[in-house]
């Protein structure tokens, strides 16, 4: 079971995925796709972290 710092720590990410997603999307709409493909390629790091430490508390489980 996760506590709730881990909990909230996951929320937290989350929500910076959801920032940079938007800055993404905005970098796209001034035309600087090397940047956005660089914030894209750290997003999906990002969620791979998040996908392990959620597989692994599930595995726990």
């Amino acid at each position: 079971m996760m506590t709730d710092s881990e909990k909230w720590q996951i929320k937290d990410c989350l929500y910076d995925l959801i920032e940079k997603l938007q800055g993404a999307t905005e970098l796209v709409e001034m035309d600087d796709l090397a940047l956005a493909g660089v914030v894209l390629m750290d997003v999906a790091g990002q969620i791979q972290r998040v996908k392990l430490k959620l597989s692994t508390n599930q595995e726990e489980n």
